[in-house]
C-alpha cells in the first residue's frame, strides 16, 4: 500500500487485514479503527467467477485438522 514514517504498509486484498513492518522486519499494530470487510461470500463468489471467465485459474485448498499428540 505504501510507506509511512519508515513503516511498510501491506493489506490483504480479500480479508482486508493489515501488516505493518519496518525494514528490519519488526511488526507494528495500528491504533486507529479499521472498517469491517466489505467482502462477503456473494462478492467473493462473483469475483472468482469473473476471474475464471478471464482465464485466471484459482486453486482452493481445504485443510482438515487432525489430532496430533505431543509427549
Amino acid at each position: 500500500m505504501g510507506r509511512v514514517n519508515g513503516i511498510n504498509l501491506y493489506k490483504h486484498g480479500i480479508t482486508r487485514t493489515y501488516l505493518n513492518l519496518d525494514d528490519e522486519g519488526k511488526c507494528y499494530i495500528g491504533t486507529g479503527s479499521e472498517l469491517e470487510t466489505p467482502y462477503d461470500d456473494v462478492f467473493i463468489m462473483r469475483k472468482r467467477k469473473e476471474l475464471r471467465q478471464r482465464g485466471v485459474s484459482l486453486l482452493t485448498l481445504q485443510i482438515e485438522p487432525q489430532e496430533i499428540k505431543v509427549h
